[in-house]
């Protein structure tokens, strides 16, 4: 209960009213407004809805997690390759290949660090918001059993999302000769 008596589920309205100082006293007043304090069956279903919602959005973005982790790859392979021939003198190509292919790299690599940096950043919005979720469970006294243990495989999966193997082909897309970057 609050210093009101008020309990969840209850709805408390209230208007504001005002007269001024004139000999007349005229008074003015607001519309009626509602509050409802929403009870322990409200708050449980609205932090399922959002544990859904955060599911539905670690999905995505572990599936942009693997796409991205494969452009990596692929990008990390083409760059060696074209650095190798560039360093054994072109392998007998036209003068520009390389230099074409080295620009194109650095597009490529530039775009995926771009993707990459949204990426964490999703990821560490979405961690924050979960956070925020679990403190107002806790805090409206939801300890329920089953959300707790939902809220802790979301807390897994934004963990798993940006593998440690993504960040180490990152930092070699970034360390390899890529002129551009």
């Amino acid at each position: 209960p609050t210093e009101r008596g008020l309990l969840p589920g209850d709805t408390l309205k209230y208007l504001v009213r005002v007269t001024d100082n004139s000999p007349r006293r005229q008074v003015g007043e607001s519309d009626v407004y509602a509050l409802w304090l929403p009870g322990r069956d409200a708050l449980r279903q609205e932090a399922a809805r959002q544990a859904e919602e955060a599911v539905r959005d670690a999905t995505e973005l572990a599936r942009a997690a693997e796409s991205l982790q494969q452009s990596t790859t692929e990008l990390e392979r083409r760059a060696r390759a074209a650095n190798a021939r560039r360093s054994s003198g072109n392998g007998g190509g036209r003068a520009g290949d390389a230099q074409q292919m080295g620009f194109q790299e650095a597009q490529e690599a530039g775009r995926l660090l771009a993707e990459q940096e949204r990426m964490v950043g999703e990821a560490e919005a979405m961690r924050e918001r979960l956070e925020s979720l679990i403190r107002a469970m806790r805090a409206a006294g939801l300890e329920d059993a089953e959300l707790q243990q939902r809220m802790q495989e979301l807390r897994d999966l934004y963990d798993q999302l940006l593998t440690p193997e993504l960040r180490e082909q990152m930092a070699a897309v970034c360390e390899t000769d890529v002129p551009g970057l």
